[in-house]
């Protein structure tokens, strides 16, 4: 069983990128749906950890390729710039940052 990636994964290998052309009979850019799909046995995924924790905990879910971490990928608080940056996007972007420093197998 094999997903259809919507792009090629891209991994790092002894320091080098590298891309993994991937094909299969399925794609999704829906993280629920893909993990529904892997616990159905229905083939691999490369999701974030913290979507994983509980099934990974569980035995659910194993984790493949460990040796082959996928590139990361970023996750940005974009707005208008200006030199007035309103009170609550700037709390809302502090809370963001505060808040997913906790998560579990999220990097920096």
């Amino acid at each position: 069983h094999a997903f259809r990636a919507l792009q090629p994964l891209a991994h790092e290998l002894h320091g080098a990128d590298v891309v993994v052309p991937v094909s299969g009979p399925f794609a999704s850019n829906n993280a629920a749906a893909l993990r529904r799909a892997a616990l159905s046995d229905a083939g691999v995924v490369v999701l974030p950890q913290f979507f994983l924790a509980q099934e990974l905990a569980e035995g659910r879910l194993v984790p493949l390729l460990t040796e082959y971490p996928v590139l990361g990928l970023g996750l940005y608080a974009v707005y208008a710039k200006g030199k007035f940056v309103p009170t609550k996007v700037r709390k809302f972007v502090d809370h963001l940052s505060s808040t997913l420093r906790s998560v579990p197998g999220l990097t920096r």
